[in-house]
């Protein structure tokens, strides 16, 4: 969100929010600048970055404040969630940017929630409101799991995926190019799947090759629902999966890293993320560790890996993707 726009929403959320404790959800930028003008406002903070969804039992709100995501069917599991655990008469108000779709926000509130009206709109966003006009059945996180069997790079696979997910139903072209060029990698090597998304690479590597030490880490706490549930349906176990941002915090040091790494940041293309995984992936493998990598033809994934990994080489490439891989520290990367 812009300087503008963060202005703009914190002008709108000091005026119209209520006093007392308010749930904000996936809205932490709001937070920090709220309580320097609304002191009589006790933040109550939920991000689905974190946790996949509320796991304590709420104190009685005065309000939520909620911000729009641009996967739709995950701010649709979020306003039937909420109405299955807030009372009925909760009042709600629901901020995005128009480029991220905030102007569906009506027909999304249609199901549960009345009184629904656009309350504001300046600096490339809108602010809506609304009060849940219904309570709905108490259905939980497992309802909204998608199932699916697909076969990938000569192995049948049973997916579930939630809505926000990367991919969501279905396997990503560029993930199935990278499985299908992925050499078989050294006995009992540690790899890691790093954004994990539903699990697909890490439980197709352990059932290619059970003897392998896989992890998986995901900046999403939704995907990392929906990974346990693919690693489960698949029967693999053994298979350690983070909630984290980057590698940090990820056990080391690792032999092959494998990944189709995100390069969106909201609407944006953010080479930020590939070159902090590539820096940090430099630091976790161990001398002659590989780095596979599956990316749009035209993201300077090459010239990174080339930097901050060694020697690399393309693998595979049909013109939209390329799998390339990088060997720390080495000449030249075997195919």
């Amino acid at each position: 969100m812009s300087l503008v726009d963060r202005r703009w929403l914190l002008a709108q959320a000091t005026e119209r929010l209520p006093a007392g404790k308010v749930l904000f959800i996936d809205a932490d930028e709001l937070v920090q600048d709220i309580a320097r003008t609304r002191p009589d406002i006790t933040p109550i903070v939920f991000s689905t970055a974190r946790t996949a969804w509320l796991a304590d039992k709420l104190p009685k709100l005065a309000g939520i404040c909620m911000g729009f995501n641009q996967a739709k069917q995950l701010v649709r599991l979020q306003l039937t969630m909420l109405a299955e655990c807030v009372p009925v008469g909760t009042p709600l108000w629901l901020y995005g940017g128009g480029r991220a779709g905030i102007a569906s926000a009506g027909q999304l509130l249609a199901d549960h929630w009345h009184h629904v009206s656009k309350l504001a709109y300046g600096g490339h966003a809108e602010l809506w409101g609304a009060q849940l006009a219904e309570a709905a059945p108490a259905r939980g996180l497992a309802a909204w799991e998608e199932r699916h069997v697909y076969h990938v790079a000569g192995q049948d696979l049973v997916l579930i995926s939630l809505p926000g997910v990367f991919s969501h139903g279905e396997v990503d072209d560029g993930t199935r190019l990278l499985l299908s060029h992925l050499p078989l990698l050294p006995a009992g090597a540690r790899v890691h799947d790093f954004g994990h998304g539903c699990g697909i690479i890490a439980a197709w590597l352990k059932r290619r090759q059970p003897d392998l030490r896989v992890s998986g880490s995901d900046i999403s706490a939704m995907a990392h629902e929906a990974a346990k549930a693919t690693l489960r349906a698949n029967d693999v176990r053994e298979v350690p999966l983070y909630v984290e941002a980057g590698l940090g915090k990820i056990p080391g040091p690792l032999d092959v890293i494998v990944s189709n790494p995100p390069f969106h940041s909201g609407q944006k293309t953010d080479m930020s993320i590939s070159e902090d995984l590539f820096r940090t992936a430099a630091q976790k493998l161990a001398p002659g560790g590989l780095v596979y990598i599956v990316g749009n033809r035209f993201l300077p994934y090459r010239t990174q890996l080339e930097q901050l990994i060694g020697p690399t080489e393309v693998l595979a490439d049909d013109k939209r993707f390329w799998v390339l891989a990088a060997r720390k520290g080495a000449r030249r990367v075997a195919k």
